[in-house]
C-alpha cells in the first residue's frame, strides 16, 4: 500500500542506512574480452588443435603435445583480486552515492506528502456505523469536517501517480492515492452530506407532524374538569418545551444551511420543508399563548366546580362508612356471613369513590399545583377494612369451631387448633388496638376464643394413650354422663360438660391412667426380655461332704 509507504519512510531509511550492501544489489562489473579465443569461440581449431581426432573405420589413440596459454587463478585469488582492485572500489563507491542520493530523495518526498497519513487512518476507521456516531452532532462540526472533506479529496487529486528519482535509480508507485484513497474520500463526503440532507428532511418532518397536533389542540377549548385538566398538563408541557423546542428549530435550519454551505443548493422540496418549519413554530407559539390564557381564565370556575364535587365525594364515602361500621355491624348476634354478603356492594362503592377522588386530587394539582387533602379518605377505608376484618375472623372462627366440635375426639387434631386459636388472638390484640375498648363484636369473639383455650389443658390430658374404657367410663360417671364403650364422642360432648369445673377428678383419673400404663409398659418389657431370655441345663454336682456348701 502506497500510504502505508509515506507513512512509514523514516523506518525505511534506517534500514537502508543501516545495512547498504545487503539492500542494494549491484550488478557484475565489463572487462575486457582477451584477443585471443577460447576453444569454445576457436570455429577454425587455429588458437587450440583439436584434441580429439574424428573417429574413422578403426579406431587409433594418439596425441599431440601443445603449450598452454591461459593460467586460470584459484577462486582465492580471484575474489581477492576483485575486491581489491582499484576499478572495482571505485565504481562500488559510485554506486553507493547513487543510492544514498536517491534515498534521500524519496526520504524528502514522504516528508512532503505525511498528511496523507491522516487521510488514510480516517478513511480505514470508516465503517457502515461511522455516520450514526455524528446523529445529532451540532452543524458546526459537520461544516467543520465536510469542508475537511473537501479539502482532502482536492489534494489528494494533485499527487502524482508515481515518483522516480533524479538520477533515476529509484521509482515509487503513488497510484493507488489516485486510483483508491481520493475515491474514498469523496465517497465518505458524498455520504455524510446526504446524510446531514436526509436527517434535516426527517427532522423537518417529525417536527411539522408535531407541530399540527398541537395546534390543533390548543384550539380547543375544553369545559369538562377532566379534560380541561388534561389540556392545561399538555398547555404547560409545551410551554416548558419552548426553548427546547425552539432549539430544534434551529438545528433544523442550520442542517439545511449546512448542505447549502458545504454541497449544493437546496431542492424546491427542501426549501419549502424549511420555510413549513419557521411558520408552523410562529403559528405554535401564537396558539400555546392564546391557550395559556385561556387556561387563565378558566381556572377558577373549574376548580370552584371540582371543588364541589369533592365535597359531594365525600359525603358519600362518609354515609358508606358510617353504614358498614354502625348498627348492625356493631351487634355480635347477627350472623357473620349474611352481614358481609350485605357489605359486599358498600366496600365496592366505596372503592370506585376512591378512584373519582384521586381523580379529583390530581386534576386539583395540575390545574391549581395543589391537591386536596385525603387524610379523611384513608381513615374511613381504614375503618371499613377494620370492621369487615372482623366480621370475616368471626365468619372463619365460628364455621372452623363447629367443625371441631363435631369431630370424633380421637381424630381430632388438638396440635393444629391450638395453633389456630394462638393465631386468632394475635389478629384479634391487632384490631383491639384499631378499634378500641368498648367494642362488643371484638369482646364476644375473643370470649369465644378464651372459652375454648381455657379447655384446652384438660382436652391435652384427655388426649393421652394411657387412657382405657375404664377410665373413660369413671370420667363420664364423674361429669354426669352415661358412657358406652362403642361411642364415638366428639370435642363437644367433652366441652359441653364444662371440664374446668372437673378437672381435679380428670386429672387424677389421667394421672392413675398414666401409672397403670406406665407399669404395664414395664411389666410388658419384663415379659418380652424373660421370653427372649435362653437357659443353659447343667448337670448337678453335689457338694463333698463336710463342706461348707453341704452345711449351708
Amino acid at each position: 500500500d502506497v500510504v502505508e509507504s509515506i507513512g512509514d519512510e523514516h523506518s525505511l531509511e534506517r534500514n537502508l542506512t543501516a545495512d547498504t550492501a545487503s539492500a542494494i544489489t549491484l550488478s557484475l562489473p565489463t572487462f575486457r574480452k582477451s584477443a585471443d579465443l577460447r576453444k569454445s569461440e576457436d570455429s577454425f581449431g587455429v588458437a587450440t588443435p583439436k584434441l580429439c581426432q574424428d573417429q574413422e573405420s578403426h579406431l587409433d589413440v594418439g596425441g599431440l603435445g601443445f603449450m598452454g596459454q591461459y593460467s586460470p587463478l584459484a577462486k582465492i585469488n580471484l575474489k581477492d583480486s576483485i575486491l581489491f582492485d582499484e576499478i572495482v572500489i571505485a565504481q562500488l563507491a559510485q554506486q553507493e552515492k547513487l543510492a544514498q542520493t536517491g534515498l534521500k530523495e524519496i526520504s524528502d518526498y514522504f516528508s512532503e506528502h505525511n498528511w496523507l497519513s491522516e487521510i488514510h487512518g480516517f478513511c480505514k476507521n470508516w465503517n457502515e456505523y461511522s455516520l450514526l456516531e455524528w446523529k445529532g452532532a451540532p452543524a458546526f462540526d459537520y461544516v467543520k469536517k465536510l469542508l475537511e472533506l473537501k479539502s482532502w479529496a482536492e489534494r489528494t487529486k494533485t499527487v502524482e501517480s508515481s515518483f522516480v528519482t533524479s538520477n533515476g535509480l529509484f521509482a515509487v508507485d503513488c497510484s493507488a492515492i489516485q486510483q483508491i484513497l481520493a475515491p474514498k474520500v469523496t465517497s465518505i463526503f458524498k455520504e455524510m452530506i446526504r446524510f446531514v440532507a436526509e436527517d434535516s428532511k426527517h427532522r423537518a418532518e417529525q417536527f411539522v407532524q408535531e407541530g399540527l397536533a398541537v395546534i390543533d389542540m390548543m384550539k380547543f377549548r375544553p369545559t369538562d374538569i377532566e379534560i380541561f385538566s388534561t389540556f392545561v398538563r399538555q398547555v404547560k408541557k409545551y410551554k416548558d418545551k419552548t426553548s427546547d423546542l425552539q432549539t430544534a428549530v434551529n438545528y433544523i435550519k442550520e442542517l439545511f444551511q449546512v448542505v447549502k454551505t458545504c454541497h449544493r443548493q437546496l431542492t424546491m422540496e427542501e426549501e419549502r420543508s424549511e420555510e413549513r418549519v419557521q411558520s408552523l413554530w410562529e403559528t405554535m407559539l401564537f396558539h400555546l399563548q392564546s391557550a395559556s390564557d385561556y387556561c387563565s381564565t378558566q381556572t377558577p370556575v373549574i376548580l370552584k366546580n371540582l371543588d364541589e364535587k369533592f365535597n359531594a365525594l365525600m359525603t358519600e364515602a362518609r354515609s358508606i362508612c358510617e353504614t358498614i361500621t354502625t348498627g348492625e355491624y356493631l351487634n355480635p348476634e347477627e350472623n357473620p356471613t349474611k352481614l358481609l354478603m350485605k357489605a359486599k356492594p358498600y366496600r365496592e362503592a366505596f372503592y370506585q369513590l376512591q378512584l373519582v377522588i384521586d381523580k379529583c386530587v390530581r386534576h386539583r394539582n395540575t390545574i391549581q399545583g395543589s391537591g386536596y387533602d385525603t387524610e379523611e379518605v384513608k381513615i374511613l377505608q381504614q375503618k371499613i377494612i377494620t370492621r369487615l376484618e372482623l366480621w370475616k375472623y368471626r365468619e372463619a372462627t365460628s364455621y372452623t369451631m363447629a367443625d371441631w366440635m363435631q369431630a370424633i375426639f380421637r381424630k381430632f387434631d388438638l396440635q393444629k387448633s391450638i395453633e389456630k386459636v394462638n393465631e386468632w388472638l394475635k389478629a384479634a390484640n391487632k384490631l383491639q388496638k384499631q378499634l378500641g375498648e368498648g367494642d362488643k363484636v371484638l369482646a364476644d369473639w375473643l370470649y369465644g376464643l378464651q372459652e375454648f383455650k381455657q379447655d384446652i389443658p384438660v382436652l391435652k390430658k384427655l388426649k393421652s394413650e394411657s387412657l382405657k374404657a375404664r377410665h373413660w367410663k369413671a370420667i363420664f360417671t364423674g361429669l354426669g354422663e352415661i358412657y358406652e364403650p362403642m361411642w364415638q364422642f366428639t370435642v363437644g360432648n367433652l366441652t359441653a360438660n364444662n371440664l374446668i369445673k372437673h378437672s381435679r377428678l380428670i386429672s387424677a383419673i389421667c394421672a392413675g391412667a398414666a401409672a397403670e400404663f406406665a407399669l404395664e409398659q414395664s411389666l410388658k418389657k419384663l415379659k418380652i426380655s424373660w421370653e427372649e431370655r435362653e437357659f443353659k441345663l447343667a448337670k448337678h454336682v453335689p457338694p463333698p461332704r463336710g463342706s461348707k456348701a453341704e452345711k449351708g
